[in-house]
């Protein structure tokens, strides 16, 4: 579907895929993804989802893997055992190319996850032509006075309870209430387009982006 008249379609009417990931460290040239998820969301109803770990391979090696650094899995609680055995990443992309599917994707701190992403797939195929919606935006825009624009502060001001932080797909599902969430907090008593949404995030992001300034998932 053409982006002009996808703008003007009411976000009820819209398919969201809520995508996260978790990695080894803040700069994809050098850190890894550990692991990779996303959901999806039709008339506020999830009605699909995927996630896998993800085997860091070190590069120009058959068998010799990336170790987690203890931080990592300090706030993650993913560690080497977890990923001995799981697939790489060339493994499972077509898997996650698919749960992309054609929706409108949304992450938080889009372009952390999508500079990552980009450099994976790259190598592997043309990069998916999804538009991209950034909740960190979207939150410093209808919410100012916030100090804070981070998922664990987010989610304490929405009264989100997620069953792991720091995991993709509890992530994912976090994201996704958080998200009518921001919008009602901009249209109390609409249900806006897409178009009017953007007002308060800028143009959607293509999947391939500049990776952003070290920073994580955002503030």
């Amino acid at each position: 579907m053409a982006q002009q008249e996808l703008l003007s379609h009411r976000l009820s009417d819209c398919t969201f895929v809520f995508f996260d990931i978790e990695t080894t460290g803040l700069d994809p040239s050098q850190a890894h993804i550990i692991e990779v998820a996303t959901c999806t969301v039709k008339n506020g109803e999830e009605v699909g989802n995927y996630s896998s770990f993800v085997c860091p391979m070190v590069p120009g090696t058959l068998f010799s893997t990336v170790s987690v650094p203890p931080e990592i899995t300090r706030i993650t609680g993913i560690r080497n055992s977890d990923l001995a055995g799981q697939p790489t990443f060339e493994t499972i992309y077509a898997d996650l190319l698919n749960s992309l599917d054609d929706g409108i994707l949304v992450a938080h701190n889009a372009e952390f996850d999508l500079s990552f992403l980009a450099a994976k797939m790259k190598p592997l195929g043309k990069l998916p032509p999804n538009p991209v919606l950034d909740t960190l935006r979207i939150s410093r825009s209808v919410a100012p006075e916030l100090s804070r624009h981070g998922m664990d502060s987010l989610k304490s001001v929405y009264g989100i309870k997620a069953e792991r932080a720091h995991r993709a797909l509890d992530d994912t599902r976090a994201l996704a209430e958080l998200f009518p969430k921001l919008v009602k907090r901009a249209y109390p008593d609409g249900n806006p387009t897409l178009r009017e949404l953007l007002k308060h995030h800028g143009p959607m992001l293509p999947f391939d982006v500049p990776p952003p300034k070290p920073g994580g998932k955002g503030r």
